[in-house]
């Protein structure tokens, strides 16, 4: 798989994906909102694409996604957003870029979701703005699940600016914990690499094993799981 898209690949997450699939020899492609963006893109090797994913037509969807194999949705907002900001991009955006990609066919989808995302987000985040976040974040998660799309959803807990350790925990049933967004990154590009990783949502944290073994277990475990009952 040689071709991609990244959605919020100027954000905190989607900048280290668009970085490190270009470092991995990819043909990268990122949305960019504005021409500083856009700028910021070229200069790390990253073919830019200008559409504001709040605006843009299902049509402009489809041509962006048109010629990637995979498609990594990091886009959101910022905390305290507006909610119809929230909702427009979380939630709406998401939704239509996976209609994009399943009316093309078999393209790959990692959805970078929120942890806690299936339960309406951690204790004490279920009221104010934050109840609004997750309800944006699972309403996107569910759409994808129903899709046809081969598909993993990624929650990672809080997000650092902390170099990346390159060492991670994660599964179904993951304690609450931090994780640098490069090491978010290197998981999101590890899940296509694995395709026993499709189907599956996990929390993501720091931990101890190496990303690629760490992609490579859950999905094995959650496989063996499977056929046991």
């Amino acid at each position: 798989m040689d071709t991609a898209l990244v959605t919020g690949a100027g954000g905190g997450v989607g900048i280290h994906i668009s970085r490190q699939l270009a470092d991995a020899r990819y043909q990268v492609s990122g949305l960019a909102r504005s021409e500083r963006s856009a700028a910021a893109l070229d200069r790390a090797g990253i073919r830019p694409v200008r559409l504001d994913l709040q605006t843009a037509t299902q049509e402009q969807l489809a041509a962006a996604v048109h010629g990637s194999q995979a498609v990594f949705f990091a886009a959101g907002v910022g905390f305290n957003a507006p909610v119809a900001t929230l909702e427009a991009v979380d939630r709406d955006a998401a939704i239509r870029v996976f209609r994009a990609a399943e009316a093309l066919g078999g393209r790959r989808v990692i959805l970078i979701s929120a942890y806690g995302t299936e339960s309406g987000g951690p204790e004490g985040y279920n009221t104010g703005w934050w109840k609004h976040y997750y309800a944006a974040k699972h309403a996107a998660e569910q759409a994808l699940m129903a899709s046809t799309l081969p598909w993993t959803i990624l929650r990672p807990g809080g997000l650092t600016d902390q170099p990346g350790t390159g060492r991670v925990q994660l599964g179904t049933h993951v304690p609450f914990g931090d994780i640098p967004r490069a090491d978010v990154a290197a998981t999101a590009i590890a899940a296509p690499a694995t395709p026993a990783s499709a189907g599956h949502a996990w929390s993501l944290v720091s931990g101890t094993a190496p990303v690629t073994e760490a992609v490579a277990a859950a999905a094995a475990g959650q496989r063996e799981r499977g056929a046991g009952r």
